[in-house]
């Protein structure tokens, strides 16, 4: 599994290994598909937000051509996270191997294991990055 992971990465088929691997992804109208809201803050100050819609994966990474969200800390990899929409879980993260990692409130989580996000007050870091991601799911969409 790592090779085809690794092998995923280098090719910027990220997206292909998570939809056939990490989650049941949804499969259904895009007007189905829940919004995720990110609130940007660096040093505590709101910078910017940021509204994920219409897709069920969406990629976090300093490779601005295979990803979503382009990020910029030198300690965030090429590919480094992906917030995915799950059938059954709704709006989760995915940390996918990133060298310095994805924080969840505070905690490390697990290398391509999915994490289930909250509706509302979820944290995120990526890297050593200094900005915090604030998270907010609107499912009011959803049927």
């Amino acid at each position: 599994m790592e090779k085809v992971r690794n092998s995923c990465l280098n090719d910027c088929e990220v997206e292909d290994w998570v939809r056939c691997s990490a989650v049941s992804l949804i499969d259904c109208d895009k007007r189905d598909i829940p919004v995720i809201e990110l609130e940007v803050f660096k040093e505590g100050d709101l910078i910017e937000t940021i509204t994920l819609e219409n897709k069920e994966i969406f990629l976090f990474g300093r490779n601005e051509a295979a990803c979503n969200v382009h990020l910029l800390h030198e300690s965030i990899s090429g590919v480094h996270a992906a917030f995915v929409v799950d059938k059954e879980n709704g709006a989760m993260l995915i940390d996918l191997g990133s060298e310095y990692g994805t924080t969840l409130n505070g905690v490390e989580l697990e290398q391509n294991v999915p994490a289930k996000i909250k509706q509302k007050g979820d944290v995120v870091v990526f890297g050593a990055s200094t900005r915090s991601y604030k998270v907010k799911v609107d499912y009011s969409r959803m049927l």
